[in-house]
């Protein structure tokens, strides 16, 4: 699952709402038509199961600071695995967004 996929997954939540509003009702975890509020419960769903499984909540805690978010930001530069990401950021979204996490 990784550290990042539930922030990932909240900053996207406007572009999927629909789909995250689905995956709460299919998985029981609420019977509201409510989308945004199924998205909310599927983030802090995700984020509880990190912290079941012991996993770290910042990067941070696996030893990334923020002087390493340069070097990140150029090896995602040329990232197909980028083009399946719901929304578009501009480098300067995806430095603020991982500074938010680290």
């Amino acid at each position: 699952m990784g550290i990042i996929l539930p922030y990932a997954i909240e900053k996207a939540m406007d572009e999927i709402k629909d789909k995250l509003g689905f995956a709460a009702r299919f998985l029981g975890l609420s019977s509201s038509m409510d989308d945004m509020e199924n998205s909310r419960i599927i983030v802090d769903k995700l984020h509880q199961f990190a912290d079941d499984l012991g996993f770290p909540r910042k990067l941070s805690q696996i030893g990334i600071k923020n002087e390493n978010i340069i070097d990140i930001l150029k090896s995602c530069k040329d990232d197909d695995d980028l083009e399946n990401d719901p929304g578009s950021y501009t480098q300067d979204e995806t430095r603020e967004f991982l500074e938010k996490i680290i």
